[in-house]
């Protein structure tokens, strides 16, 4: 119609990368200090321990929430931290941030009636362990998928939505210590 083809073929592929820990501890301590509330380095170094590898949504979503915890108490301590990161943030009032994981899911269906419930089998797998070789996972998939069709392909896609990847000895990780936590206790 306008000359364009079905496809576009000129795109090149780049990933957006999580916040380095130089720029996260800056952004936490602009965000407190935008609230008039210090927070030292000790309490910045403890917040990023628990995140893990910093996802700006989710980090925002933290901070908001000891930002609250700071008004009712007036205080910050490591304690106070790790009390609003297993209860506000991967509480059970917290599924609401992770609706964007329920979605994803749901759309997996796109690709293979039995893609979700493979996608989803992996993901449990990778929450209860710290490394998993990907043949097992190909195993896993094709127990719940009856054959290994869309293996490769769901297995790209996940990388992306879920920050899984693979470590040094060529397993599969989550790379999300926030996203792992939160799929061990609501996603299995």
């Amino acid at each position: 119609m306008f000359g364009i083809e079905g496809q576009l073929h000129d795109f090149q592929e780049t990933s957006l990368n999580l916040f380095s820990k130089k720029i996260a501890t800056e952004f936490i301590f602009l965000v407190f200090a935008g609230q008039k509330t210090i927070v030292s380095q000790k309490e910045i170094e403890s917040i990023l321990k628990l995140m893990g590898k910093p996802i700006p949504y989710f980090l925002q979503l933290f901070l908001d929430a000891l930002l609250k915890a700071c008004r009712e108490k007036t205080a910050l301590d490591p304690a106070q931290i790790k009390e609003v990161y297993y209860n506000d943030l991967l509480g059970s009032g917290s599924k609401r941030y992770f609706e964007s994981i329920e979605k994803q899911l749901e759309r997996y269906n796109r690709y293979g009636k039995r893609c979700r419930a493979g996608a989803k089998a992996i993901l449990d797998k990778l929450a209860q362990a710290d490394s998993v070789p990907i043949e097992e996972l190909e195993i896993i998939w094709k127990e719940t998928t009856g054959g290994s069709d869309q293996f490769t392909k769901m297995m790209e896609i996940m990388k992306d939505d879920f920050y899984i990847k693979p470590n040094q000895k060529n397993n599969i990780i989550f790379d999300s210590k926030l996203i792992k936590e939160w799929w061990f206790r609501h996603g299995l």
